[in-house]
C-alpha cells in the first residue's frame, strides 16, 4: 500500500494476553489519539470505546484496518496497559474513556534497591535488558552494545526506566517501541528511513519553524590549571555573534575534556562551535507511515522559495501525535543541529 496517497480508516482494539502477547478478545473504540516522545514512557494514548471492563487492569493493543481502493491492510498501532477507566452516561448510551500508558509503565513503577549499581565494564545493552524484566513486552537489543566506562549508581527514587534512560544515554543508543508493543534498543541511526515533502503527496503545505537559540553562547571561557582561555564569535556573519546580536552571552567552564594533543585554546573554541549548534524545530502534519518512529532520521524537502533551497536536508523525529480520524492524521515534530 502507497501510504502517501491517502487512506480511509477504521479502527478497533484487542485485549492482550500478557504471557502469550498474542490478542485475545476484540472490542471496539470509537475515537483517539495517540502522543510518542523521545524519553521516559515513550507514548501514551486516549481512546474511547463502547464497551469495558472497569475493575481491572489490562493490556490492550489498538489497530488501523487501512483502505486504499481495493487495497486493505491492518497495522497495530499502539499496545500498552489501560488505566483510569471512566464511564460517560447520557440516558442509556454508555462511552468508557481510557487512559493508556507504554509497556515501560511497569519499568516506571518499580525503584531500584538502595544501593544497585551497573559496573564499569559491563554491556550497557545487557543491562538495560535486565531492567526491561518488569515489562511483558518483548525486548530486542540490536547489535552489540558499546561497554560502561564508569558505574553508575542508583539515586534517590530511582527506577528502573530512569536508569535505562540515563545508560541510554552514556551509551548514545536509543529507545523505541512498535505497535504491537516490542521494545527495541538500538544504536542512533543517521540512515534516512522516508523523505517527506508537499511534492511527495505526504504533507500538508502549513509548518512552523522555530529557532532555539535561548542556551548558546557567543563567547566561551575555560579554565584549565590556573590558565583561562577565552574564545569569542565577533564574526558578522554568524547570526549567535556579538555582533549580530549586540550583547555578550558567556558559558564558564572549571573544567575541559581536551582530547590528546589538543591546547586550551583549541578546545575553547571548538567548545564556543559545539554550544553554537543551535536547534532548528519545525512542526507539521502529514499522512501516516508505519516505519517512521521517534529517534528516526527523515529527509525534509520542501520546495523552493524564492529560487533558494529551503528546509532541505536531514532532521530527527523528536514527537508524533497521532489522530484516529477518518484518515489518520500525524503530527511530527522534528530537528536537527546547525
Amino acid at each position: 500500500m502507497e501510504w502517501s496517497k491517502g487512506i480511509s480508516a477504521e479502527y478497533y482494539a484487542c485485549y492482550v494476553d500478557p504471557v502469550s502477547w498474542r490478542d485475545a478478545e476484540r472490542f471496539e473504540i470509537k475515537k483517539g489519539s495517540i502522543s510518542k516522545v523521545g524519553d521516559g514512557l515513550r507514548e501514551t494514548a486516549d481512546i474511547t470505546c463502547t464497551s469495558y471492563e472497569t475493575n481491572v487492569e489490562r493490556w490492550i493493543r489498538v489497530y488501523i484496518i487501512a483502505k486504499q481502493g481495493a487495497d486493505i491492510e491492518r497495522e497495530a498501532l499502539f499496545t500498552g496497559m489501560t488505566s483510569c477507566p471512566q464511564i460517560d452516561k447520557d440516558g442509556t448510551y454508555s462511552e468508557y474513556p481510557l487512559e493508556c500508558y507504554s509497556v515501560l509503565k511497569p519499568c516506571d513503577d518499580l525503584p531500584l534497591q538502595r544501593g544497585w549499581y551497573a559496573p564499569s565494564g559491563s554491556s550497557g545493552g545487557m543491562i538495560i535488558e535486565r531492567l526491561l524484566k518488569p515489562t511483558p513486552a518483548p525486548v530486542i537489543i540490536e547489535g552489540e552494545s558499546p561497554l560502561l566506562t564508569q558505574s553508575i549508581v542508583a539515586e534517590d527514587k530511582e527506577t528502573h526506566l530512569t536508569m535505562i534512560d540515563k545508560i541510554l544515554e552514556i551509551i548514545n543508543w536509543r529507545l523505541y517501541i512498535d505497535g504491537n508493543g516490542t521494545i527495541h534498543v538500538t544504536p542512533k541511526s543517521k540512515e534516512i528511513v522516508a523523505t517527506f515533502g508537499i511534492n511527495y503527496d505526504i504533507m500538508e503545505t502549513s509548518i512552523n519553524i522555530e529557532y532555539d537559540w535561548y542556551k548558546c553562547p557567543n563567547v566561551v571561557s575555560v579554565t584549565s590549571d590556573g590558565v583561562t582561555a577565552i574564545a569569542k564569535d565577533e564574526s558578522p556573519d554568524s547570526p549567535l555573534s556579538t555582533v549580530r546580536r549586540g550583547r555578550e552571552v558567556w558559558k564558564i567552564e572549571s573544567d575541559s575534556d581536551m582530547n590528546d594533543g589538543e591546547g586550551l585554546v583549541e578546545y575553547t573554541f571548538r567548545k564556543l562551535r559545539e554550544e553554537q549548534a543551535y536547534l532548528t524545530k519545525i512542526s507539521y502534519d502529514r499522512r501516516f507511515e508505519p516505519n517512521v518512529h521517534v529517534g528516526d532520521v527523515i529527509y525534509l524537502d520542501y520546495p523552493e522559495r524564492e529560487g533558494e533551497q529551503w528546509l532541505v536536508g536531514k532532521y530527527v523525529v523528536e514527537t508524533q501525535d497521532l489522530e484516529l480520524s477518518y484518515g489518520i492524521t500525524v503530527s511530527e515534530d522534528v530537528y536537527r543541529e546547525n
